[in-house]
């Protein structure tokens, strides 16, 4: 009964990363956090037993095949952290690969939109 409750939680979450446009996914996504609370945020005592139950599920570290198959869209980088999401292709987030230049950032929680969008300053105000 275990696999079975597993896998029915696991299709709820394929079904969530491939409909993220239907009404339902952006109600369950905008309700709880999405993804990123999903798949590293802690619980809430608001939390829904369901959705609690798919944390649990997405967290797995041994055998989640899920969440290890699933691959970031990079898009326009609005919902992007630069250091702390693993957008790359090897897993590993910014932060992991460079340290000490994450460190030294200044831009430690940004998007990705956001890295690029230094304001220019010189001597006419432009």
């Amino acid at each position: 009964m275990i696999k079975f409750n597993e896998a029915l939680l696991g299709k709820w979450g394929w079904e969530l990363a491939n409909n993220q446009n239907q009404p339902w996914a952006r109600i369950l996504l905008s309700k709880y956090g999405g993804w990123k609370d999903l798949i590293s945020g802690r619980n809430n005592s608001i939390f829904s037993h369901w959705w609690k139950d798919l944390k649990v599920v997405f967290q797995q570290q041994d055998n989640n095949s899920i969440s290890n198959n699933l691959k970031w869209r990079v898009g326009c980088g609005v919902k992007i952290r630069v250091w702390k999401d693993k957008w790359l292709r090897d897993n590993l987030t910014l932060q992991d690969k460079y340290l000490t230049l994450y460190q030294m950032s200044r831009q430690q929680t940004s998007t990705i939109n956001l890295i690029g969008n230094l304001l220019r300053i010189d001597g006419n105000g432009s």
